[in-house]
């Protein structure tokens, strides 16, 4: 009988690359306290890292948008703020997320080709295998999301730089979906911008599937399946003090989008507003002839909260009208 060595030597070949993947991986579980030390150390360490890492990690409500975004267009901007949900930018593209202690994080640091992407494939992999471990039937789709019965339950985004590439993603577990839906989808205003505009797609919580207990324990059983699978475990927590400074500010979190107009509605009073990339007010125009004249002086700030709220805050006549100012604005 005739053997198909080559359809075995292709099975062998995908296997040796499959348990090669496992091994040359160096695992950290660390989660800081603030969403802004999580998104800190991704960078801080994507720039040090000397072996190929896979990083497990929560943080607390935050949303995350891409390198390309428009982040007051991707998020419910007012929503966040009351409910004290920091939106802040990553340095990879892609769509935005919500992360919270239901939601699991992971990051693949590898050493990459100048000439290539990183591989999603080998690294979803791995993913795969660990939640099938725990008894999760998850497929990856055309997309390189990760799929449980139709509905996505994980979005990647990827950054490279000079030899070195971070892919990192979201692992639903039991996320508070009422809040993330509530703080990614903007109810008020119109943005016009080239921004990357975020793929919406339907989501479940591994939880509903099987029920490993609440999220805390689901990340510590993953994390000792992890283990399992890898010898080299390490603890970092070193961030670069720039970083911190970084991912807590404006100028990068809103500023670093492109130039857009925004148009809005507020009482009958009609907003039309350019800003240019960076942030800066270059033209701002109210329905209302009176708001209209005292709003010239906004020319030349930054479309940020604190800068915005700050002047309407300090002015005498302005602040009378602050509740339907930052409404209007943002």
């Amino acid at each position: 009988m005739a053997v198909n060595l080559g359809f075995y030597s292709k099975i062998s070949s995908r296997l040796i690359q499959f348990v090669c993947v496992f091994c040359i991986v160096k695992l950290i579980a660390n989660s800081f306290l603030t969403p802004i030390e999580n998104l800190a150390f991704e960078e801080s360490y994507f720039e040090s890292f000397n072996e190929e890492t896979l990083r497990l990690w929560q943080s607390t409500d935050s949303v995350v948008v891409g390198k390309h975004q428009n982040a007051l267009a991707e998020s419910n901007f007012t929503f966040c703020r009351e409910n004290n949900i920091p939106v802040i930018r990553r340095i990879s593209g892609g769509g935005t997320v919500f992360h919270d202690i239901g939601n699991i994080n992971f990051s693949f640091y590898r050493f990459v080709n100048a000439s290539s992407q990183i591989n999603y494939q080998n690294n979803l992999d791995i993913i795969v295998d660990l939640l099938k471990t725990l008894g999760y039937k998850v497929m990856i789709n055309e997309r390189h999301d990760l799929t449980l019965d139709g509905y996505k339950i994980s979005g990647n985004a990827q950054h490279v730089r000079k030899g070195r590439a971070l892919h990192h993603g979201t692992i639903l577990y039991d996320s508070n979906t009422d809040r993330l839906n509530q703080a990614i989808k903007r109810k008020t205003g119109q943005f016009e911008d080239k921004a990357v505009r975020s793929v919406r797609s339907q989501v479940i919580n591994l939880r509903n599937a099987k029920d490993h207990g609440p999220a805390p324990s689901f990340f510590q059983l993953l994390v000792n399946t992890a283990k399992s699978k890898f010898d080299h475990i390490e603890s970092v927590d070193k961030i670069d003090s720039a970083l911190l400074n970084k991912y807590g500010s404006d100028e990068w979190n809103l500023g670093y989008g492109p130039m857009y107009s925004f148009r809005n509605q507020e009482d009958g009073i009609e907003l039309e507003m350019q800003v240019k990339r960076g942030g800066e007010i270059v033209s701002i125009k109210l329905s209302d002839d009176f708001l209209n004249g005292q709003l010239q002086h906004f020319v030349g700030l930054k479309h940020h909260f604190e800068s915005i709220s700050n002047h309407i805050i300090n002015s005498n006549t302005l602040s009378k009208h602050a509740d339907l100012l930052i409404k209007i604005l943002f």
